[in-house]
């Protein structure tokens, strides 16, 4: 019995410690286990914020999209309207310039009339600007000498000037 007993102490005790040793592999698992879903959170947490950075981004490149599409379209509008503006324009313009051509048609007729009863006027005022151009040489020629005449007199004054002074001064 001696025997038996023993034997089932040292197998008591070798279950014991086989328990005791898959209650510390248990607890190494576990340890393991908390230490994964540990870094699973933080994982999950870093992707989580990444995520919510990228949604971020996303909508703000979203709106900056749509922020540019409403750019784009009041300018095309605006484009379009200055567009049917110049064309508005461009049409005044040409019929402006259709009124005008016929008015310079009606001018050049007037002008011509005009030209040939101013070629007989030209031809007297020829004659009379030439006879303008001599009394201007013979006026100019005068009033050469009259300037000499003025010098000359000028320096005789001037001596005069000189000769009172030189008298005064003996």
């Amino acid at each position: 019995i001696r025997q038996q007993t023993s034997h089932q102490s040292t197998s008591l005790d070798d279950w014991k410690k086989k328990y005791d040793e898959l209650e510390a592999a248990k607890e190494d698992l576990l340890n393991q286990i908390a230490e994964e879903k540990k870094k699973a959170a933080e994982a999950e947490s870093r992707y989580q914020s990444e995520i919510d950075d990228w949604k971020k981004r996303l909508q703000e490149l979203t709106d900056a999209k749509e922020s540019l599409q409403e750019s784009l379209q009041k300018q095309l509008e605006l484009a379009q309207s200055q567009l049917n503006e110049t064309r508005q324009e461009l049409d005044d313009w040409k019929n402006k310039h259709s009124a005008l051509l016929s008015e310079r048609d009606a001018l050049q007729k007037k002008f011509d009339e005009q030209m040939d009863k101013q070629q007989e006027t030209l031809y007297l005022f020829q004659a009379k600007t030439e006879e303008f151009e001599n009394k201007e040489k013979q006026l100019n020629t005068e009033l050469s000498n009259a300037k000499s005449k003025q010098d000359e007199l000028e320096e005789m004054k001037q001596q005069l000037v000189d000769d009172i002074q030189s008298l005064q001064d003996s």
